[in-house]
């Protein structure tokens, strides 16, 4: 009964009026005009873009900026052809930008330089902008059956109090790769408690969430097991969609790799680092943790215990939370939990739409207004403007600063020495403050150099 209850407050559509226009629109343009920008891996993915749209192929060799760094991390070589190392499905949504600066502006793609400097990330940072503000918009559909302050918090705090600005949109990186994906499974997911029409489109959804981001590969078996028990009758349907995606993309390896999957897709984290040292991490460090970033994310768990109490938590949930809790794992156990040079906890990128949709739930609950409970109220009409002010606060640093990211190589770089992910006295997050204060030029706190 609570169960059929919840399903009939997700069927009533809630009016957006211009909120569905504004929250976009003020996701691309801060997100293109935040000057802190971070290419690193993802790098290769504009020579790929133009050797698409030029040769029809994914070799990069024949140009200079990349044969002047080659043999490097991001690329692999393959009978003396060089590809991008990384995911080469990230590269497509480079091609219209890639393609129209050729075409238009007379931009020679061989004269791009792609280290010292990087010359890919205005082309890199406003696709990935154009991907961010779909995939906000798109939550927006998730959380619709909600109040407006419960859609505003989660919306705010999901686009600007979260990994997804201070580091997923800092490039042409998986993650907002991903993004558009991740999100749209979570709305089919949710819509599916009302309505399973276009749920078997969940095969596609998830496939393309895997060949952009490999460690999305734990949403695919969750969600093919989720429709196999649950919704056998489309699940055929759902791997028919699914093997639309994959079959073009298992080729196009083939031909260009020699194996239907490269070598990004098959490595495998699991079991090689301290799961609990890991764990802590990525949770608690000051520089790295979750709950340090964006710690309105606790507010989920509110979320969580309400759905539970009023028996309206469905195996939809049960989903979405098994999708988080493996992410969490996987990236807890990998060595490298902390990601390298970036800022906050973006490993979690994909994980912070699900997280922000139970937000939404937790906010609803907590702004009821019962008369009984008024102290309660007033403290949690306290305590989630602040938790949204803090959050929003530290992923600007990342997300304004270039000071932010340079912390990543100065005093010493953070993969040689992963004890500084612990030290409070010197969070990622202050770094800019920090220099301000000791006199460096805030021309160079914003968009200074890390050679320097």
């Amino acid at each position: 009964m609570r169960v059929a209850d919840r399903a009939r407050r997700a069927s009533t559509r809630l009016s957006l009026k211009n909120w569905s226009t504004a929250l976009p629109l003020a996701v691309f343009c801060i997100y293109v005009l935040s000057p802190a920008v971070n290419s690193g891996d993802a790098r290769m993915t504009y020579p790929t873009a133009v050797s698409v749209y030029q040769s029809l192929d994914l070799k990069i060799q024949d140009f200079p900026s990349v044969l002047e760094i080659a043999p490097a991390y991001d690329t692999t070589t393959l009978d003396d052809e060089i590809f991008m190392a990384y995911p080469w499905p990230t590269a497509l949504f480079l091609v219209p930008s890639a393609a129209f600066a050729d075409v238009f502006f007379g931009v020679d793609p061989a004269s791009i330089s792609l280290s010292d400097p990087n010359q890919t990330w205005p082309y890199e940072v406003f696709t990935a902008a154009v991907l961010m503000a779909v995939a906000a918009r798109l939550f927006l559909l998730a959380v619709q059956h909600l109040g407006r302050r419960a859609q505003f918090i989660s919306a705010v705090g999901l686009t600007f109090g979260s990994v997804w600005w201070s580091a997923a949109s800092r490039g042409m990186s998986q993650h907002a790769a991903a993004a558009p994906f991740v999100v749209l499974m979570l709305v089919l997911v949710v819509r599916a408690r009302v309505c399973t029409r276009h749920l078997e489109w969940l095969g596609a959804v998830v496939a393309l969430a895997f060949v952009m981001r490999p460690t999305m590969a734990f949403a695919v078996v969750v969600c093919s097991l989720w429709i196999l028990l649950r919704h056998s009758r489309i699940f055929l349907r759902y791997v028919g969609a699914g093997l639309c995606v994959a079959i073009p993309f298992l080729l196009i390896n083939l031909a260009s790799f020699g194996t239907v999957l490269p070598g990004y897709y098959r490595s495998g984290p699991l079991a090689q680092g301290d799961v609990f040292s890991g764990l802590a991490g990525i949770l608690l460090s000051p520089s790295r943790g979750l709950l340090i970033t964006s710690p309105i994310v606790i507010i989920a768990l509110a979320g969580l215990l309400h759905l539970r109490r009023e028996r309206m938590f469905d195996d939809g949930d049960i989903v979405l939370i098994t999708i988080v809790l493996l992410n969490l794992f996987v990236v807890a156990s990998w060595p490298n939990w902390w990601g390298g040079s970036t800022f906050g906890p973006r490993l979690l990128s994909e994980t912070m739409p699900i997280i922000f949709f139970y937000v939404a739930e937790g906010v609803q609950y907590l702004s009821r207004g019962d008369k009984r409970q008024h102290y309660w109220n007033v403290s949690t009409q306290l305590l989630l403007p602040l938790l949204l002010c803090w959050a929003v606060f530290v992923n600007s640093q990342g997300a304004a600063l270039r000071s932010t990211l340079c912390w990543n190589a100065a005093p010493t770089f953070i993969d040689d020495y992963p004890e500084r992910l612990w030290n409070w006295s010197d969070p990622q997050f202050l770094r800019g403050i920090n220099d301000v204060k000791a006199g460096v030029p805030v021309t160079e706190v914003i968009a200074g150099s890390c050679s320097k």
